[in-house]
């Protein structure tokens, strides 16, 4: 039977013949595949940990602030919970943004082994 996966195909046999392909709903199991030869060839990607964040709390604007009369305490305490708020989702902002590098790092890293598994496997089966 032919499988073609990724424009790579590879060549599996069942017995002695090779498979007929069917319009069954279930796949036959695939055959067992030996590790690399090297096991430092095809290289596992590493799975980045996962990101848990805690949002800052938004400060609430004072009530004064509607009538435009806060006195300046209140204008100071307020601006000054507004700018700690500002460095916290900086903060988020910057753990964000980490961590979808390593999410992109990793898909390239998953797509090097795919790549790499294919080859490995094609070679095996003698398939170009």
């Amino acid at each position: 039977m032919l499988r073609c996966v990724l424009l790579a195909c590879v060549m599996f046999s069942a017995g002695a013949a090779y498979a007929q392909e069917t319009t069954q709903t279930t796949e036959p199991a695939a055959p067992a595949v030996e590790p690399a030869a090297d096991p430092a060839a095809c290289v596992l990607p590493t799975v980045p940990g996962r990101l848990m964040l805690t949002m800052p709390t938004e400060p609430k604007l004072p009530a004064c602030a509607a009538k435009n009369n806060c006195n300046k305490a209140t204008a100071d305490s307020y601006n000054a919970a507004i700018l700690s708020y500002n460095k916290s989702m900086d903060r988020v902002n910057e753990a964000t943004s980490d961590y979808v590098a390593k999410l992109n790092e990793f898909t390239r890293q998953a797509g090097r082994y795919a790549s790499c598994e294919l080859t490995r496997i094609n070679e095996t089966v003698g398939v170009q």
